[in-house]
């Protein structure tokens, strides 16, 4: 991930002095670079259990644009992606349960047990293992707003350390490039 936010970075550097785009022109595609977030999350949490590089990308768009509205939509963007887990959990629990996820047991338990706050949890770690969370969560047919609510308060703190760790690594590494 960080190799591919280097690489994300460096291709905006170069786009910047290609077109010698100022701060002021930049700040004209915030609403776009934002909206962009928001769906880049989505889609790369959409996945079930392959991970998508998305984060990288977010990483580079935070570098240029305000980090803490790049982490609000990538939480947002990342909460209904994670919709996919979850309706595939709901619709075929039994063809899940059947094929024997590895560590599907291991969460259907500690959803049972321990409900939302382990969802949040789970959300808030960069691991694949949320995914087996969503399955179980739709398996075990909890509301999906509730679902939504205690994703979300995972992801929140995930993505705001993911943005600004990732952009200040970046900043760090490549000062020159940053106005």
């Amino acid at each position: 991930m960080v190799g591919l936010s280097f690489l994300f970075v460096y291709l905006l550097h170069i786009f910047e002095q290609y077109y010698d785009a100022s701060r002021a022109t930049l700040d004209r595609f915030a609403p776009l670079a934002y909206v962009a977030v928001f769906i880049i999350a989505l889609l790369s949490n959409a996945t079930i259990v392959i991970p998508a590089p998305g984060i990288a990308l977010i990483i580079a768009i935070a570098t240029q644009f305000n980090p803490a509205i790049v982490a609000f939509a990538a939480s947002c963007g990342g909460t209904l992606g994670e919709l996919s887990g979850y309706l595939a959990g709901r619709v075929g629990e039994r063809i899940i349960a059947a094929e024997h996820i590895k560590g599907y047991e291991f969460a259907r338990h500690r959803v049972e047990r321990h409900g939302y706050w382990i969802i949040s949890l789970f959300a808030a770690v960069p691991l694949v293992l949320f995914d087996i969370v969503g399955l179980v969560a739709g398996g075990l047919k909890i509301p999906v707003g509730k679902f939504l609510l205690a994703t979300w308060v995972g992801r929140i703190p995930r993505s705001f350390v993911e943005v600004y760790g990732g952009a200040t690594l970046l900043h760090l590494v490549f000062p020159g490039w940053f106005q």
